[in-house]
């Protein structure tokens, strides 16, 4: 419990070579004592180590063998305890790498078992780390009326037991919200309003967030301020081995240069190296995403041949993921 303890200590500090090496050792000491919930804990710590990390294969394997101790010592009578948290984190956690990684179904499926959880029961102070995971799936869906939803929570929860991680992330989570309703100028304030604040004692998803702004604000058509954010989250992520989100940023990166009418082979190197990158992490949905961007960007240069050969490719390898909304445009885009 003390190496564990430490660990989310050395996380507020995010240096994760040292949480590394404290998270191997809480895992030796939970071995010997035999307790699952220990074990448990020690893998969910570790899993989200190798997600900051870049290692979405390693991530999900660690946390798949969490989910497996968690079944094999279930017992059919028990009930979450509403002060270990590790369970439905662990769950959480799961959930969106799975997603990532290119495995949606099994996503869904993670997300069912929270619900059977009845997590929902367990304090505020302890669900905030569960739905600061959940509401990411959301988004990737694109399913506002979850994120309405969520946006519910963060409101009531911030009346209940208000804490400056519920209402920061509550203000971040209504600007997604907003942006999922292509409201894009107030989710632009939302979202920068929101981000001047956790920055402030929450650093450890800073990278993801600044990426996500930069792609707002660029709707908004402020390009300069979306590139001062692409650089600020690459010193983040840099600075703190959080890497996790670099595919994305490549990703915006190439978006941002394209409305600063940097030249085409610039754009398409962009591109190409977030591919690379998402490859290399083993990240399918990101590399999804930068592969339709990369079809809609060849349309809009008028290359249509290569838009034409690049979408079919794109289909032809990720067809089977329906449950991603970016096939499901590909094969619109197709018709088009």
């Amino acid at each position: 419990l003390l190496a564990l303890n430490q660990l989310r200590i050395v996380f507020g500090g995010i240096d994760l070579d040292k949480a590394l090496r404290i998270d191997i050792e809480s895992m030796t000491l939970a071995k010997k004592s035999n307790n699952p919930q220990l074990m448990i804990g020690a893998r969910r710590s570790m899993g989200f180590i190798q997600y900051l990390s870049g290692d979405y294969s390693g991530s999900h394997e660690t946390l798949e063998r969490a989910r497996d101790i968690y079944h094999k010592s279930r017992q059919p009578d028990e009930e979450l305890h509403s002060e270990f948290s590790d369970i439905p984190i662990m769950l959480a956690m799961h959930s969106v790498v799975s997603w990532l990684h290119g495995n949606p179904a099994e996503s869904g499926r993670l997300y069912s078992d929270l619900e059977s959880l009845e997590y929902q029961k367990i304090p505020a102070r302890y669900q905030i780390f569960v739905r600061q995971l959940l509401w990411q799936i959301s988004f990737f869906k694109r399913d506002k009326s979850e994120l309405a939803d969520y946006c519910d929570w963060y409101q009531h929860a911030s009346m209940r037991e208000p804490s400056r991680l519920i209402v920061d992330y509550g203000d971040w989570v209504q600007g997604v919200s907003a942006w999922a309703r292509d409201s894009y100028d107030e989710a632009a304030a939302l979202l920068t309003h929101s981000i001047q604040k956790i920055e402030q004692h929450d650093t450890m998803l800073l990278p993801q967030l600044q990426v996500q702004l930069a792609e707002v604000l660029l709707l908004v058509h402020d390009e300069r301020k979306a590139r001062e954010c692409l650089n600020l989250a690459e010193k983040t992520a840099k600075d703190g081995g959080r890497i996790y989100w670099e595919a994305e940023r490549l990703r915006v990166d190439a978006l941002v240069s394209e409305a600063e009418e940097a030249e085409i082979q610039h754009v398409m190197n962009l591109y190409g190296e977030s591919i690379e990158l998402a490859r290399a992490h083993r990240a399918v949905w990101l590399e999804i995403r930068t592969r339709l961007e990369r079809v809609r960007f060849l349309k809009r240069i008028g290359d249509t041949t290569a838009a034409i050969d690049e979408n079919d490719m794109l289909i032809a390898q990720f067809g089977q993921f329906q449950e991603y909304p970016e096939i499901n445009e590909a094969g619109c885009l197709r018709s088009v």
